[in-house]
């Protein structure tokens, strides 16, 4: 999911979210995931940032999944470069046949 979020596939994210996705964003908003969706721009416009997952865990109970994600972001925003840690908690059930993200809640790390 991590290289899908980077290149703003919106395709693959389609697969990946659950149509009831619950998104809560590290300043405390909220959107669905038609609003995430909506959000994605076209590869030519994406942002030019990378994202590495400095440490997953996974607990499985049956056919759902939490998940923790310790991230970090880089990229260049106009001319100004960023380096940020998120952690993030998802949420996954395996629907149909298939893992999808039902829930996430990232928060930014202070430096």
């Amino acid at each position: 999911m991590s290289e899908a979020l980077v290149k703003q596939d919106a395709a693959v994210l389609d697969r990946l979210w659950s149509n009831d996705l619950v998104f809560t964003f590290p300043n405390g908003k909220m959107s669905t995931k038609a609003q995430r969706l909506a959000g994605q721009k076209p590869p030519d416009q994406a942002d030019q940032s990378t994202n590495t997952n400095d440490q997953v865990k996974v607990h499985l109970y049956g056919n759902t999944a939490v998940v923790t994600v310790l991230s970090t972001w880089k990229g260049k925003a106009g001319t100004q470069e960023y380096s940020d840690q998120f952690q993030a908690t998802h949420l996954w059930v395996k629907q149909r046949g298939r893992w999808q993200l039902v829930a996430a809640h990232v928060s930014q790390l202070k430096k």
